[in-house]
């Protein structure tokens, strides 16, 4: 199902949102692994979007069946824990049947912010009179 969906939504047949709607009400959410894991990275992303706004009750879609909440919640979490994989280090063919490594784009390297210890002056770069 997912592969179809996946298909339709290259061709232009359907959107993001709708394949994404589409996947997360066919969700088991005792094994969601088979329904996310064929979906290329940038999907992947658009559910974890999903199932960060979603707002079990109050949210409707003309794409069909709403996903319930123990299925958006098992995408959610079926995707954290591969990013949390994904944060480990990599072997020489470590990666999906596909050759990718899924969930490594998920989200952005931290930026560590201006008070982390790192960014923080060590004297070299403060102009010293003379």
């Amino acid at each position: 199902m997912t592969d179809s969906l996946v298909a339709a939504h290259r061709k232009g047949a359907i959107t993001a949102d709708h394949l994404v709607a589409r996947c997360l009400s066919t969700i088991d959410p005792q094994s969601p692994g088979p329904t996310l894991e064929p979906l290329p990275e940038e999907l992947i992303a658009r559910v974890r979007e999903y199932a960060h706004r979603y707002r079990a009750g109050t949210m409707v879609t003309n794409y069909g069946t709403p996903p319930s909440a123990e299925q958006v919640e098992a995408a959610r979490r079926w995707i954290d824990e591969e990013r949390g994989r994904s944060e480990t280090p990599v072997q020489p063919g470590d990666s999906d049947r596909n050759g990718r490594r899924r969930a490594a784009s998920l989200a952005a390297p931290a930026d560590p912010g201006r008070d982390d210890p790192a960014r923080r002056p060590t004297g070299a770069e403060v102009p010293q009179p003379y």
